[in-house]
């Protein structure tokens, strides 16, 4: 997370399990854009919260952001 926080314009995905990381405050890093996948957080029944945004069609944005503005991906 140190190296999204120092990038100063990081976007963050989360889907599956990883919309669980809502709950400890992710959304509030620094220089760090959130994103959330609305199924996931229904299943799990974690509310969007503050800074996250919630796209209509998640992976359809994730794969266009990936595809126009993205110079480096990590995942895990």
């Amino acid at each position: 997370m140190k190296l999204a926080v120092r990038s100063g314009n990081a976007r963050l995905y989360l889907a599956g399990d990883g919309v669980y990381h809502l709950l400890s405050g992710i959304q509030e890093l620094p220089g760090c854009t959130v994103y959330a996948c609305q199924e996931d957080l229904e299943a799990r029944a974690i509310k969007g919260r503050g800074k996250v945004t919630v796209p209509e069609n998640f992976y359809a944005a994730f794969i266009k952001d990936l595809m126009e503005h993205c110079r480096q991906a990590y995942t895990f």
